[in-house]
């Protein structure tokens, strides 16, 4: 279930012998010993193992600023409800349950105000005070897998209902803020202790951040933690230090050469690969639609 490899090695000179294998997954037999008698049976651990299988963040990051909420695709839903589809499908469609270990899932989805980033403080959730958000959480690292219907129904609610928040597109500000310590911190305390068996040291999170934007973003006046001000380079490196994996949809109706430029936007951050998933308002779906599926595969959740 856990694709784990299980590897026995036995160097034995010919003789006469009993001898028992037993592994917890789908495995292969090779010997040289007489095969007339050999039965394979399943109910023993395995005692080596190649592989260990981690706990899963999946963050995912939705633009709800102005120019991406005013956008429709080809079936006039705007760029942010089609963006909220493509979450709540992929919930519902990966299969989670091939794992184990705990799956946490992440919402949030940003925008900002302009005249607010310079007195924001890192690290504050996104509020400003007075009903105001530069983000905002719609789950906050909840369990997945291995939870009942209706928390899953509750949790695809709450994205369903969310509101855009019409504001600029301080993507960096949210990006800065999901990458900071007291963030990842948190990650890993969702995941909770190592089961029995598994090493403490092996039991680390993988992240996997998942980001659909459009290409007008806003950095001025955005301030580290250390209240210094801050750049696209910092962002884009601390992010990418904090998550295994970056998958990201950058959106324009414009013709623009540099959306194929590995140094342009949102393909700074894309990681494994070094570029985002393009698409207009045409396409919105059919790309979304491969970028899950791409996710699907690498993360083997088909």
């Amino acid at each position: 279930m856990d694709d784990c490899v299980c590897e026995i090695c036995i160097d034995d000179v010919t003789t006469e012998s009993v001898q028992y294998y037993t592994v917890k997954s789908k495995f292969t037999v090779s010997t040289l010993t007489c095969l007339d008698h050999l039965a394979v049976r399943e109910d023993c651990e395995c005692d080596v193992k190649q592989c260990v299988i981690k706990p899963r963040h999946l963050v995912f990051l939705l633009d709800s600023s102005d120019s991406f909420n005013k956008a429709e695709d080809a079936e006039n839903i705007s760029w942010f409800n089609r963006a909220k589809t493509f979450v709540t499908d992929f919930l519902t469609e990966a299969n989670f349950d091939k794992i184990t270990a705990p799956t946490v899932v992440s919402v949030y989805h940003f925008s900002g105000i302009k005249q607010k980033v310079s007195d924001y403080k890192p690290g504050s959730n996104g509020e400003i005070g007075g009903g105001l958000f530069h983000y905002k959480c719609e789950i906050d690292a909840k369990i997945w897998n291995g939870t009942s219907m209706k928390q899953k129904t509750d949790m695809i609610k709450a994205i369903e209902n969310s509101k855009s928040l019409d504001g600029n597109g301080n993507v960096y500000l949210a990006l800065q803020d999901l990458s900071m310590k007291s963030f990842l911190d948190k990650s890993d305390a969702a995941m909770g202790t190592a089961p029995p068996g598994t090493k403490p040291e092996d039991w680390s999170t993988e992240r996997i951040l998942v980001v659909v934007s459009d290409t007008d973003w806003d950095l001025n006046g955005l301030k580290d933690p250390n209240g210094k001000e801050t750049d696209e380079n910092s962002v884009v490196q601390s992010t990418r230090a904090a998550y295994n994996k970056i998958y990201t949809a950058m959106g324009s109706e414009a013709s623009d050469a540099r959306l194929s430029l590995p140094s342009f936007g949102l393909n700074r951050l894309s990681k494994p690969s070094a570029k985002s998933t393009l698409f207009d308002s045409e396409n919105m779906a059919k790309s979304l639609d491969g970028m899950k599926k791409k996710i699907f595969g690498d993360l083997n959740l088909n």
